[in-house]
């Protein structure tokens, strides 16, 4: 079964414009940040 990567999650909540999707934005950004990071 397909799944969507984070960042089509996050451009996703980005562009649904609701608060809530808003407040949970950060998580994913951290965890695509720390992917980066150990170069995954």
């Amino acid at each position: 079964m397909p799944t969507a990567s984070l960042v089509h999650v996050i451009r996703s909540k980005q562009a649904a414009h609701r608060p809530k999707d808003h407040r949970v934005i950060p998580v994913p950004r951290e965890i695509l940040a720390t992917r980066h990071e150990r170069g995954e």
